[in-house]
């Protein structure tokens, strides 16, 4: 929330933002239709060489939705798969972010893991709260900002964003423009 609001704090009135990041409603949804793509996108071989357990199916889009950082990986927060699908099953999303953010230490909190849901709803209430006019979901190497570019690398590096081709599959790009001021 702090962020979001910081952004249309120094954003200037008209401006826009652009944001990526792991869109926890397509990772739900893609996990409850057993989407193999997807999970198998988010198997780690070396986690798994450590604990058979993160080879369980869940185990990757969970610790994509709560994980820490631990010797410069990811390593997923850990709860059954009974557990996690009752969760999933009877949670709102609000309810499911507080759920998984009891399943972190605060010192596993602190090195900067995935600790927050993002998904639409979300980003739309904070950035109309923060004073956004308007709300809307973009795509990957899609936007409807004048003049920016994505992924043009023959571009200055100040109008143009790279985006990460293997994120596609799982996040959420969200645009928003400031409201003018009156």
């Amino acid at each position: 929330e702090h962020f979001i609001m910081e952004c249309f704090r120094v954003l200037k009135p008209g401006g826009y933002l652009r944001f990526e990041a792991p869109d926890a409603e397509k990772l739900i949804n893609a996990y409850v239709a057993h989407d193999k793509n997807m999970i198998n996108t988010f198997k780690d071989d070396e986690l798994i060489s450590y604990d058979s357990k993160y080879n369980e199916n869940h185990a990757g889009i969970l610790g994509v939705l709560s994980c820490f950082v631990k010797k410069e990986r990811h390593w997923p927060v850990y709860v059954t798969k009974d557990v996690f699908e009752e969760k999933i099953t009877n949670m709102n999303l609000e309810k499911l972010e507080e759920w998984l953010q009891t399943l972190q230490t605060d010192e596993q909190k602190a090195t900067n893991g995935h600790n927050c849901l993002i998904y639409f709803t979300k980003l739309k209430d904070l950035c109309v709260k923060s004073g956004a006019q308007n709300c809307w979901k973009s795509d990957y190497d899609a936007s409807n900002i004048p003049n920016l570019f994505l992924n043009n690398v023959y571009r200055r590096h100040t109008d143009t964003i790279i985006e990460g081709p293997h994120r596609k599959l799982y996040s959420i790009y969200f645009e928003a423009q400031k409201a003018f001021s009156h």
